[in-house]
């Protein structure tokens, strides 16, 4: 069964209650700001000094219901299963994997619902946080071949499979609960950021692109990005076209009210 809502709809308000379920001790804001806007005004865009940086790539998920689907035995009932892109198409996973070996907040992020009516339900009562499963991508393996990959988990039962030619169980907890605790307790703690960090995930980001892209042909030319400029606006607008464009994640900065 298809979910029955847009990646976009359960992205926007999985991001919008995560941030609202750590306040008020912690403050959560997207990294890439209405730049178009801001460039209009005059409001100035700056680097946050300080923060946690979180990556969340948004997935849905199947809803698998009949005894003969593949991995039924692996719960013995229904399940859900999250489609992993297969390399000959892109080559995203391998980034993303890449990318969780310099910044460790990188998930794939997907709910255990697919109904409308649950999406609905879940949004009213505050429950998508809660009701959403996180896929820590520094524990999950590169995709070394062209074949199907998927992720499953089944509702109320801890842990994951990784389903691939070396398939694999993690017993991590992934539930929306266990994990927004975990990541208070580091956001409490925030790393120091500011320039040299941003600049420095713009130049790490184009590294990581090259030696994953599939289609060496593409890098004949730069990347449409201005490396020589480390002004706060063209550094942002630069990680968003990278983020946004060939990772495919929301970037969200944490950090503590006082800060």
């Amino acid at each position: 069964m298809k979910a029955e809502f847009s990646e976009f709809s359960y992205g926007f308000a999985l991001s919008y209650e995560i941030m609202n379920a750590l306040r008020p001790d912690i403050v959560g804001a997207p990294l890439f700001p209405s730049l178009r806007g801001e460039g209009e005004t005059g409001i100035d865009v700056s680097f946050e000094p300080a923060g946690l940086p979180l990556f969340l790539q948004f997935k849905l998920a199947d809803y698998m219901t009949r005894p003969h689907a593949k991995y039924w035995s692996d719960y013995g009932k229904r399940f859900f299963r999250v489609a992993i892109r297969r390399r000959k198409y892109s080559n995203q996973h391998n980034l993303l994997q890449a990318l969780s070996a310099r910044e460790p907040e990188v998930y794939y992020a997907a709910p255990a619902f697919y109904l409308q009516s649950e999406f609905n339900q879940a949004f009213t009562s505050d429950r998508i946080l809660t009701d959403s499963q996180f896929f820590p991508l520094s524990e999950l393996p590169d995709v070394v071949d062209d074949e199907p990959h998927y992720i499953t988990y089944c509702r109320g039962v801890p842990g994951f499979h990784w389903h691939s030619e070396d398939g694999k169980y993690f017993e991590a907890v992934v539930s929306g609960e266990a994990w927004l605790g975990r990541l208070k307790r580091l956001a409490l703690e925030p790393r120091q950021l500011g320039e040299e960090f941003f600049v420095g995930l713009r130049t790490d980001l184009a590294k990581l692109i090259k030696e994953h892209t599939l289609q060496p042909r593409l890098f004949h030319d730069e990347l449409p990005i201005d490396s020589d400029d480390v002004t706060p606006l063209t550094v942002i607008r630069d990680l968003r076209y990278l983020l946004v464009t060939y990772f495919g994640v929301e970037t969200i900065i944490l950090r503590p009210k006082s800060q």
